[in-house]
């Protein structure tokens, strides 16, 4: 009997046809609007936890964008201290090239002046 009447009796709802009989069963049942209730704290408590997990990742993306600025400055420090150190070497070697000439220099040097004194 009571599907039968579900099935006949309708109304019209802002264009859009529901059952009488089902309309009063869902708000005579106060289990069923506790649910409801319930599923609203729950899409609400779901929206919090889920703008909470956005905060964190957006926090962990900053940390890890943190990091990589800072690993990217001990980087450039390093390749100053390295280019320095490259140019301190540069600069030495330049100079053991030039006292190695002056030291061929100063043979030759000898060399000449021995052989004008053995004449």
């Amino acid at each position: 009997m009571w599907l039968k009447q579900t099935n006949e009796n309708k109304v019209a709802d802002h264009g859009k046809s529901s059952k009488v009989s089902d309309f009063n069963r869902i708000s005579d049942d106060p289990d069923r609007n506790l649910t409801r209730h319930e599923d609203n704290e729950a899409d609400g408590s779901l929206k919090e936890s889920m703008a909470h997990r956005a905060n964190q990742l957006e926090k962990k993306k900053l940390q890890l964008k943190t990091k990589v600025l800072n690993l990217e400055k001990q980087q450039l420090k390093w390749k100053r201290r390295s280019w320095k150190q490259e140019l301190k070497l540069d600069k030495m070697r330049l100079g053991n090239k030039c006292l190695k000439l002056g030291n061929e220099c100063i043979a030759m040097q000898l060399k000449e002046k021995m052989s004008l004194e053995s004449v």
